[in-house]
């Protein structure tokens, strides 16, 4: 049946909306065709571990909505090829700057709980917030660039900065400053259709939710390949048109070592 996006509650549209805008609408199309292939060799089999009949049906029609939609007969493949591969490097350099400077929040932290000095104690309740807030991003880059603004404004507090400074404070603000902008501009650079912005948002709407369901569809995959004893299963399921194709020992997506439940504004698994 045709997708139904008035159905959507306001979150689950703003959270799709945010997710889609980081993706191509030929690279969605290129997932949901592969991971439509995956189910009907392998969907009964994903159906214990939480992805359904009808999951498959909704990813089937929102593929629909992007054919009907015209995408596929007049975008630039290689484009959008080269600004996901450009969006996908900066997530991976974004995610290391952010990984060293939480590694420097957190040695400067321990120095300043050591002291009795009521500025360094007040220091640590914010190193505390900011430690908290910035262990994961998924593939949001935005989010991830917001990440990087917070732990920079928290080592640019006085008494943080004065401790962190020997231990390798400047260069993360240095590195988190210039990351950050990289991963706004890779971002803003994703290619779109031509069209209205209510055209482009509509088509966001429906990449979410095709990015949402194949990594949702991933997971159920990874699982029943583990209970089933067929790792050569998942193979079908990866997100080779959204990523880059795995390597040995690296899955096929950017990952984030500090995995952290999913902000309440944001569909699960986005």
């Amino acid at each position: 049946m045709p997708l139904d996006l008035s159905t959507l509650s306001p979150n689950a549209r703003a959270g799709y909306q945010r997710i889609g805008r980081q993706y191509g609408s030929t690279d969605t199309l290129a997932q949901s065709n592969q991971t439509l292939d995956g189910l009907a060799e392998h969907g009964a089999e994903l159906v214990q571990h939480g992805f359904v009949a009808a999951d498959g049906q909704r990813l089937t029609d929102a593929r629909d909505a992007l054919v009907t939609a015209g995408v596929g007969r007049n975008e630039a493949r290689g484009d959008k090829k080269v600004t996901s591969a450009e969006l996908a490097a900066a997530l991976k350099s974004g995610k290391a700057a952010r990984g060293s400077a939480r590694a420097v929040l957190v040695n400067t932290r321990r120095a300043l709980f050591e002291k009795v000095d009521p500025a360094a104690q007040a220091a640590v309740q914010q190193l505390d917030v900011a430690l908290q807030q910035t262990n994961n991003a998924g593939s949001d880059a935005g989010k991830l660039a917001d990440q990087l603004d917070l732990i920079r404004g928290a080592l640019a507090e006085p008494t943080v900065a004065a401790e962190a400074a020997p231990r390798g404070g400047p260069q993360a603000v240095s590195e988190l400053t210039s990351h950050a902008a990289l991963l706004r501009a890779a971002a803003a650079a994703r290619t779109t259709v031509p069209g209205t912005p209510a055209e482009t948002e509509h088509l966001d709407v429906i990449d979410g939710i095709i990015v949402t369901l194949a990594r949702h569809a991933r997971q159920a995959a990874r699982s029943a390949a583990k209970r089933l004893g067929k790792p050569a299963l998942l193979a079908d399921f990866e997100l080779t048109r959204l990523y880059d194709p795995p390597t040995a020992g690296a899955p096929g997506k950017t990952p984030d070592k500090t995995p952290a439940p999913p902000p309440p504004d944001a569909p699960p698994g986005g």
